[in-house]
């Protein structure tokens, strides 16, 4: 089972094999599957970056990293997941703090998924 990260604007670039996980406190139209234990709270929220790191970081402490890998792979039937967010990668984004975190605990490395580019097809010169 591959760990990913991801954001809803790419869930549609996912392979089939990947499950999308939803992480994100508030997904409104997300009708997939959700884990809310690694959702910021409300309050986390509307705080300045270094503060809601901290908070966030607090929050994560206080869970086992080995009940969350297993629930995520329940949740994913065992199959390869990511985890996704609103924010585009390069964007500070709780979901790296997750992922990052779920590294330092297990050593199971989570990468940003990445489609991979089609090869363009050359087009014939008809002229």
């Amino acid at each position: 089972m591959k760990v990913y990260t991801s954001y809803f604007a790419n869930v549609r670039k996912l392979p089939e094999h990947i499950v999308p996980i939803s992480i994100a406190r508030y997904a409104r139209y997300w009708k997939g599957q959700k884990y809310f234990p690694l959702a910021p709270d409300a309050d986390t929220l509307k705080m300045p970056l270094e503060e809601y790191t901290d908070r966030f970081l607090t929050k994560l402490s206080k869970l086992s990293v080995e009940t969350v890998i297993l629930e995520l792979g329940i949740l994913s039937e065992g199959k390869d997941f990511a985890l996704l967010c609103y924010e585009k990668p390069g964007d500070f984004c709780h979901r790296r703090l997750v992922a990052e975190w779920i590294e330092e605990k297990t050593g199971i490395k989570i990468e940003e998924y990445k489609a991979e580019k089609q090869e363009e097809t050359k087009q014939p010169n008809l002229l």
